[in-house]
């Protein structure tokens, strides 16, 4: 999230008017804080006038809660994350500005996949209550490099309770994911798929590239 947006959906909620005081809460937010300060206005604010706007999204939440077999709450939390993410983008992002986002609707629905034992690919009710983005970027990355480089950041995403073999974790992952994006694509959104495999320019110029063929 952009911090100055967030910094303004502060202000707005604590009905901070004076400049200095302004100043001073642009000033003393910090990462900390601001992940708390975030996590407040996404219950609090953001995704209350998400869910009021889209009312079905909160029977798709409870749906997909009940549904799950593993970590209800991560469910949970997901689903509000990414509804309080469109809201901030909503009413901050300026129109002549493209919104993208690493963890939306498209990944959420990877992350309920990934936590139900019998259903990895996402229901057409999904598709037909969230909001659709209109390009969706798949990169692909063989397992083995992937959890290579997973290891070098000292974070393992496919580490779970339920987890026994790390690659076979990475591979059924890269399946939902593909999955994920396979039912994108019959929703009519297009997709642009990359290999990681390549260096960071290459990567970026030819999404760059797509970008611009399809709009």
């Amino acid at each position: 999230y952009d911090e100055r947006a967030l910094t303004k959906k502060a202000i707005e909620y604590f009905g901070i008017t004076n400049k200095y005081l302004i100043n001073t809460v642009s000033n003393i937010i910090n990462p900390a804080f601001k992940t708390r300060l975030f996590r407040f206005l996404m219950k609090n604010i953001l995704f209350r006038k998400f869910a009021i706007n889209n009312p079905e999204y909160l029977e798709l939440m409870a749906h997909s809660i009940r549904q799950v077999d593993r970590e209800k709450s991560a469910v949970f939390y997901y689903f509000t994350r990414a509804g309080a993410y469109y809201q901030l983008a909503c009413e901050t992002c300026h129109p002549s500005k493209v919104f993208c986002a690493d963890e939306l609707f498209m990944m959420l629905a990877a992350s309920i996949a990934w936590r139900d034992k019998g259903n990895i690919t996402p229901p057409t009710q999904f598709f037909k209550t969230v909001p659709l983005p209109n390009i969706l970027i798949f990169v692909e990355c063989p397992a083995e490099i992937c959890l290579q480089r997973q290891e070098k950041r000292g974070r393992i995403s496919v580490e779970a309770e339920w987890v026994t073999d790390k690659i076979t974790a990475q591979e059924n992952w890269i399946q939902i994911c593909e999955n994920v994006v396979r039912a994108a694509d019959e929703q009519g959104i297009n997709i642009i798929k990359t290999r990681s495999t390549q260096s960071i320019p290459e990567v970026v110029e030819e999404i760059n590239n797509r970008i611009n063929y399809v709009r």
